[in-house]
């Protein structure tokens, strides 16, 4: 049963990979049918990547609901992460924000979260907001090299010797 639920998955995803989405759903509906109950966030968030990839926003947001309601705590960080993503797909760039800094809150050990909210901001244009938010994602991780990458990148206007002092530091941080 283990290994059924999770091939079903894999083949809903090469059948989203070959652009046939009713194969996909199918797929994804099987995986749910017969995976225990613990992993069933994940073939939610499976069926909601493939939802956007169709263009189906609408069922996306549902299947991204139903995912975060059965998703761990632990794990919630990578439903929120889609779920802001969604928000900013379909034009909510603010939602999406407030989902991200939400998450920060509620799940502070995951960097990936702070990573998405810099981004966010840089997308929109708002590089000092972008700045201010991988400084403080940085004092909350140091040790998170992306991190560091992207504060350097932000820097390219303060000169390649801001740029050079920072890889210095970030040398010094990460493992």
């Amino acid at each position: 049963k283990d290994l059924v639920w999770k091939l079903c998955f894999e083949l809903a995803q090469v059948e989203e990979r070959a652009g046939n989405y009713a194969r996909a759903r199918a797929a994804y509906a099987r995986s749910a049918v017969v995976c225990a109950s613990n992993l069933r966030w994940k073939v939610w968030l499976g069926g909601a990547r493939t939802e956007v990839s169709a263009g189906r926003f609408d069922t996306a947001a549902e299947l991204l609901g139903r995912a975060l309601r059965a998703s761990p705590p632990k794990t919630s960080s990578s439903v929120l992460l889609d779920q802001a993503r969604l928000h900013e797909l379909s034009g909510d760039a603010e939602r999406a924000r407030r989902l991200l800094r939400a998450a920060c809150r509620t799940n502070p050990q995951e960097w990936k979260v702070y990573l998405e909210l810099v981004l966010i901001e840089l997308r929109r244009g708002n590089r000092e907001r972008a700045l201010a938010n991988v400084r403080r994602a940085l004092a909350r991780h140091p040790g998170t090299g992306r991190l560091w990458a992207m504060l350097i990148q932000l820097e390219l206007r303060e000169g390649p010797h801001e740029q050079m002092r920072t890889f210095q530091q970030a040398l010094l941080e990460v493992p």
